[in-house]
């Protein structure tokens, strides 16, 4: 199926694409406080992160596709 989605908690592994993705979106729009490449989080802070917030009961970061969104 060529637009199936899988939805699934991100992981830590997954903090490189995460900012790669928050630094693309802020290129994107003018309504987000920072600008594209703004984004200078060391991939082991992101990983935290996303690790802190995975053993919280109450967030979730989902990914879509090759590229992850956070909620």
């Amino acid at each position: 199926m060529e637009n199936e989605h899988i939805i699934r908690n991100t992981q830590s592994s997954d903090s490189k694409e995460l900012i790669k993705l928050m630094n693309e979106v802020a290129g994107e729009t003018d309504y987000l406080s920072f600008e594209k490449g703004a984004i200078k989080i060391p991939v082991e802070v992101e990983s935290k992160y996303i690790q802190d917030t995975l053993n919280k009961d109450n967030c979730l970061i989902v990914p879509k596709g090759p590229i992850l969104y956070a909620r």
